[in-house]
């Protein structure tokens, strides 16, 4: 057998021999076995001595824009690339991803809020700082879902749900005046177009509600209606009773002209003896005398009288209904005045009316221009943004989250192993190289 080389023999020497290896392990084992039980008591005790802790999880949800939805439901997804499939463009990715909601939801704005909302304090009695709040919340991204759960960890249970409902709360308020800012910044010029035209609006109308509570046209119509219906009714009866009294007065005339024609007295002949009120002296005439003459006298004509008396009637009945006649003329005019000047002022309520009914209107136009234009660019920004909205909110914990108190003894033992070795190789290694 051919004896070995000098190359031969530097190849075996530096060849690994675990045996040594195994030695020095031996021979350390105490300091190794030493540094084991130290470090798995102290991890151990660590472990036991360590605060409970609390988490309160609360899950929103991101949707993408609703306009997206409805037009192509099949092509909104949320953090996913945008791909061509058939020609066609997937519109995965949103303005605002998941990712970017990730950032916003610990970025120092939020955290503020929820420090304000609360009014959180640290142990010295002022206000929580926002890194020390981060480090008691984080944000949990599920896989395949547009879900982002909001977890905070405290020692008392209670605070950690109100930490976690209220930021989801603020990061909802914060998303939406990220999109009205949005709208805002871009139509600066509307919003305020808008403001006025509410003012405007406002104004105008309250307008027509003093107008209408100062004339009352409805009341002033009514009125009206009832002068023109009186002023009817007293047109009828003037109409009648004219009539009545031109007859009248033609009788009357007739009857005059009738009159004339007669004498008021007839003579008529009789004898003495006939008349019982006839009475002579018998000193003056005698007997046979009276006997033998005769007597006229004269008596009202009963046609004339007939005629008189008519005449008479018919005067009274005229000089009756003359006064209600005059009185009636008097009323027509009386009311075709008022009702001429009513209806005139009621003309001219309603023409003011109408001006400020039409002013009601163009402010309307105006103020429904601008929300339409506010409700656009609301859309529009939704459509990018997408909503943000609480699922599932926040409850009171019940037991402390797992704190893996067996892990972290292990990984301490196991580290502990690894540092022994390590330090038992070093110690070996520095005797040899005294030697």
């Amino acid at each position: 057998m051919p004896e070995p080389t000098k190359e031969m023999q530097e190849t075996y020497e530096d060849e690994i021999d675990l045996r040594e290896y195994i030695n020095v392990i031996i021979k350390r084992k105490k300091l190794i076995l030493a540094i084991f039980l130290v470090a798995v008591v102290v991890s151990t005790i660590a472990s036991f001595f360590q605060p409970k802790a609390y988490d309160a999880t609360v899950s929103i949800m991101i949707t993408p824009s609703k306009l997206q939805s409805a037009l192509s439901p099949s092509k909104v997804l949320l953090d996913v690339e945008r791909k061509e499939t058939a020609g066609e463009y997937m519109v995965s990715q949103p303005s605002i991803s998941l990712a970017t909601h990730e950032v916003l939801l610990k970025s120092s704005l939020i955290l503020e809020r929820v420090i304000r909302k609360l009014n959180l304090k640290d142990a010295s009695g002022r206000a929580l700082a926002n890194e020390a709040l981060s480090t008691k919340v984080k944000v949990k991204m599920p896989t395949k879902t547009n879900l982002i759960e909001l977890v905070a960890t405290d020692a008392k249970p209670q605070e950690a749900m109100e930490i976690a409902n209220a930021w989801a709360k603020e990061y909802v308020g914060y998303s939406q005046e990220l999109i009205l800012g949005e709208v805002k910044g871009t139509g600066d010029f509307v919003v305020d177009q808008f403001e006025i035209a509410s003012k405007n609006l406002f104004k105008a109308e309250e307008k027509v509600n003093d107008f209408n509570k100062k004339y009352k046209l409805d009341l002033m119509k009514a009125e009206l209606a009832i002068k023109k219906a009186t002023l009817g009714s007293y047109s009828n009866e003037l109409a009648g009773m004219e009539l009545g009294l031109k007859t009248k007065e033609d009788s009357l005339s007739e009857l005059k002209k009738q009159i004339a024609t007669q004498e008021k007295f007839i003579i008529v002949s009789k004898a003495i003896t006939d008349d019982a009120l006839w009475q002579v002296s018998s000193k003056e005439k005698s007997r046979a005398g009276i006997n033998k003459s005769g007597l006229r006298s004269e008596i009202i004509n009963p046609i004339y009288q007939n005629l008189e008396t008519r005449i008479v009637d018919i005067e009274i009945e005229i000089n009756t209904l003359r006064p209600r006649v005059e009185y009636l003329n008097k009323s027509i005019e009386s009311f075709k005045r008022e009702s001429r000047e009513l209806e005139n002022d009621i003309i001219q309520k309603e023409f003011d009316l109408t001006q400020l009914t039409r002013e009601v209107d163009i402010c309307k136009k105006t103020y429904n221009t601008f929300s339409d234009k506010i409700e656009e660019a609301r859309i529009i920004k939704a459509a990018q943004l997408g909503e943000v909205k609480i699922v599932s909110p926040a409850i009171v914990p019940s037991y402390p989250a797992g704190q893996n108190k067996k892990l972290k003894v292990a990984i301490a033992g196991i580290v502990s192993l690894m540092l022994g070795v390590f330090l038992s190789f070093c110690m070996e290694f520095w005797q040899k190289g005294k030697k």
